[in-house]
């Protein structure tokens, strides 16, 4: 599972972290609009400082399923 850097803020010191993972392999579905592609992601923030253990919570279709299940949560 690969994981590459999405956005990244320098005024907040830190980055957005994707990681994929493909549905074949797991059986799941996008936490907030139910899809299953064949690729979901978990997103991750990251700070700069000395905590650079990401939290990867649930899989997403894509980025703006995540900003809208944490808007609407």
């Amino acid at each position: 599972m690969p994981i590459t850097s999405v956005q990244r803020d320098p005024f907040a010191r830190g980055e957005y972290l994707r990681q994929s993972e493909a549905t074949s392999e797991t059986g799941a579905s996008c936490a907030w609009c139910g899809q299953r592609p064949r690729t979901l992601y978990r997103y991750a923030w990251v700070d700069d400082g000395a905590n650079r253990h990401p939290y990867w919570g649930h899989p997403f279709c894509n980025v703006r399923c995540r900003h809208a299940y944490h808007d609407h949560t």
